[in-house]
């Protein structure tokens, strides 16, 4: 689905922002670091990776993006809670693919 056919649909959830500050309550969250190098060279050449979308790509996605160039100022951070009763019941394992997913885009910058 495009971004585009998203943006006049509601939130599902009303921890809107929430991302900013404290991790909202009866979520998973997940919050990963890796060290990608040294030096400004590496950060340079991660940052411009991050910002064309790279870590996604990197970690075998497809990228339907409309701009070439990620907005500047936003954080890679999630939180996630499965809408349904029947997607709860696959939780153990949607919750390990995130968490490889999440190791791929590290590895990708």
């Amino acid at each position: 689905m495009k971004l585009s056919a998203l943006s006049g649909k509601p939130l599902t959830y009303t921890e809107v922002g929430a991302t900013a500050g404290p991790m909202p309550p009866g979520y998973h969250h997940l919050r990963k670091s890796s060290v990608i190098g040294r030096g400004r060279d590496r950060f340079d050449e991660a940052a411009a990776a991050g910002m064309r979308w790279g870590m996604l790509r990197g970690a075998g996605l497809r990228v339907e993006a409309t701009t070439p160039v990620a907005e500047v100022g936003a954080e890679v951070v999630a939180f996630s809670r499965h809408a349904t009763w029947w997607s709860r019941l696959g939780s153990p394992v949607t919750s390990l693919m995130q968490r490889l997913i999440t190791d791929r885009y590290l590895k990708a910058l």
